[in-house]
């Protein structure tokens, strides 16, 4: 099976706010298959968005023990972090709910979805320190 490593579009990286180094952005890599199989595909995103769950959870504790002051960012931070997941949990549904030739087409709005959240990730790691 062939694979190819697949950086963020030039777009996710302009809205990141400057160019990033060629090398991927923050040692984060996206290795994706142009002949994965749907059941791959899904069990592939599905970790991504166990991953991702995981951190919004520690975020999430990092706010309920913050004060007051630092609780509002964290609580802006979340709901930065929170609507990008939702979409890429919308779209791991949809190419759940369709047939066998239909996920391909979702497969591209899965795979803008997880660069968005990958943004959102970047900035919150910035942002963060």
């Amino acid at each position: 099976m062939f694979r190819r490593l697949r950086f963020l579009s030039n777009k996710a990286k302009t809205q990141l706010g400057g160019p990033l180094d060629e090398s991927g952005p923050a040692g984060i890599l996206h290795w994706r298959s142009d002949a994965m199989n749907r059941e791959t595909y899904l069990e592939e995103l599905q970790s991504r968005l166990e991953a991702w769950n995981a951190k919004l959870e520690r975020l999430k504790a990092s706010a309920s023990g913050a004060r007051a002051g630092v609780r509002i960012m964290y609580e802006a931070q979340v709901a930065a972090f929170q609507h990008p997941l939702d979409e890429v949990a919308h779209q791991f549904t949809a190419i759940q709910a369709a047939d066998a030739t239909g996920w391909k087409a979702l497969k591209q709005a899965a795979e803008d979805a997880c660069d968005r959240m990958t943004l959102a990730e970047l900035k919150l790691r910035v942002e963060l320190g």
